[in-house]
């Protein structure tokens, strides 16, 4: 079951001995959240993995969803006999065969391919009909909790967007946050850098990783090309 947004920012509030909300305010804790659920799919992409199937246009060039922000990995077909899709290397595909993308579109996926310099669209082939459905897994937007009109906690509404295992990194990035705005108080910046160390932990990356993780062309180089039906 999804954790409310108010029980974890109520519990920061506790932490930071502001239960009343007064040094640090409602709109500054939940604007902390936020930027927290958004810093931990940064760096770890898959705390927002979804699977889903999406219909695709006709051609070749696919749009991502519009509730996505890249293609982690295209699964398989989702109709007839649901067979695998395996990604590959379009260079590649282009010097195996040029013209490849003016193949009459057909009802099935083989192959996928991914530019990351590009997050918006992917590649299949063959090129398909309008309608195909496929299988895939994306990293899904993160949604805001919204600010309330109040300073009142029972005022927020929603649920955290990452998993449930998320939610101590989320605390931390929160209270690194919080303790970061007060850096004039001595004690206050070695509290926030605890605080940021302890949400890299928790997330099993370095504290100095601000790289995001990009999807990879699963086995692209090795793939073997398919350009019919038949295996």
């Amino acid at each position: 079951m999804a954790i409310k947004a108010k029980t974890v920012i109520s519990s920061v509030a506790r932490d930071l001995k502001d239960a009343d909300l007064v040094r640090w305010t409602l709109v500054d804790l939940v604007d902390y959240l936020n930027a927290g659920q958004r810093e931990i799919v940064a760096v770890r992409p898959d705390m927002s993995a979804k699977v889903k199937t999406v219909a695709l246009v006709q051609g070749p060039l696919q749009p991502i969803p519009a509730d996505t922000v890249r293609l982690m990995r295209l699964i398989h077909n989702a109709d007839g006999a649901k067979r695998a899709i395996r990604t590959i290397n379009m260079e590649l595909m282009d010097s195996f065969e040029p013209t490849w993308r003016n193949r009459t579109p057909v009802g099935e996926v083989i192959h996928y391919s991914y530019d990351t310099t590009n997050n918006d669209v992917f590649e299949v082939f063959p090129p398909v009909k309008l309608g195909v459905n496929v299988v895939g897994e994306f990293e899904a937007k993160p949604m805001d909790i919204a600010v309330p009109g109040s300073n009142l906690l029972a005022d927020v509404a929603g649920d955290l967007w990452v998993p449930d295992m998320a939610t101590n990194a989320l605390q931390h990035y929160m209270m690194a946050r919080a303790f970061s705005k007060d850096a004039e108080y001595a004690n206050n910046p070695t509290l926030a850098a605890g605080h940021k160390a302890e949400m890299a932990n928790a997330l099993g990356i370095e504290l100095s990783s601000g790289l995001q993780n990009s999807p990879t062309d699963r086995g692209a180089q090795n793939s073997t090309v398919t350009t019919s039906g038949k295996r």
